[in-house]
C-alpha cells in the first residue's frame, strides 16, 4: 500500500465538495427516521474482478444524496504513524452523491471518538432495484480531522493502468478527482458542512 503525506497547502480553486449539490439538505435523521429507512445494499466491485455485497443502515436517500451506517470489518487493520486509523469494530457514515466521481466515509473508533476521513475514488455509482453498484478506482484519499492527508493504494493504481484494467481516459479522470479533493482539504473546504450534521 503506497502513501503520500502533506499538511496545509495553500488556496486552490476546486468544482465541488460532495455535498456542494444539495445545499438544503437537512440534518440528520431522528432514531424513528433511522427506524424506517431500513437496509440499503452495496454491491462493490474492486479492478479487477472482485465483487463484495455490504448491507448497510440508510439513514438518508432523497434520490441525489445516499447517507448509510456501518461497522468496518477491514481485513487488516489500515495502520499510519503507528496510529489505526480503520480497525476491526470501526463504524463509518457513508455519504455517497449521484454522478460524482468520489464517496466519502466518516470513521469512527470503538469508543464512538472521530477518526478521519475517507474517500474512495470511484465511477460514478449506479442504482439497483436493490441499492447501489459502485466500481473502486483504487485510489483513496485518508484526512485527519486536523486536514493531515494520505493517498492510498498508489501501487495498485499502477498495476491496474499497466494491467490495462484501468482504460486511460478513466484513470486519468481519477488522477484528477483525486488532486480535486486534496485541493478541497488544503484550502480548508473539507470536509463539506452536510457531512459535520450526520453522526454515529
Amino acid at each position: 500500500m503506497s502513501r503520500r503525506t502533506m499538511g496545509d497547502g495553500k488556496d486552490h480553486s476546486t468544482k465541488h465538495t460532495v455535498t456542494s449539490l444539495i445545499p438544503g439538505a437537512p440534518r440528520g435523521p431522528s432514531a424513528l427516521e433511522r427506524k424506517k429507512m431500513g437496509k440499503i445494499k452495496l454491491r462493490y466491485r474492486r479492478l479487477p474482478d472482485r465483487v463484495t455485497v455490504y448491507k448497510q443502515e440508510l439513514l438518508y436517500d432523497d434520490g441525489k444524496l445516499i447517507v448509510s451506517r456501518v461497522t468496518l470489518r477491514p481485513k487488516r487493520p489500515l495502520v499510519h504513524a503507528d496510529r489505526v486509523l480503520i480497525g476491526p469494530g470501526y463504524r463509518a457514515i457513508w455519504f455517497v452523491v449521484v454522478g460524482e466521481w468520489h464517496d466519502l466515509g466518516k470513521i469512527y473508533d470503538c469508543q464512538g471518538n472521530l477518526q478521519g476521513y475517507y474517500c474512495d475514488i470511484i465511477r460514478p455509482m449506479r442504482r439497483t432495484a436493490e441499492g447501489l453498484e459502485i466500481d473502486d478506482l483504487l485510489l483513496d484519499l485518508w484526512v485527519s480531522p486536523d486536514r493531515q492527508w494520505l493517498v492510498l493504494d498508489e501501487d495498485e493504481f499502477a498495476e491496474a493502468k499497466r494491467e490495462g484494467w484501468l482504460e486511460p481516459p478513466t484513470a486519468a479522470r481519477a488522477r484528477r478527482e483525486l488532486e480535486e479533493l486534496i485541493a478541497e482539504v488544503e484550502s480548508g473546504r473539507f470536509p463539506p458542512p452536510l457531512v459535520e450534521r450526520f453522526t454515529i
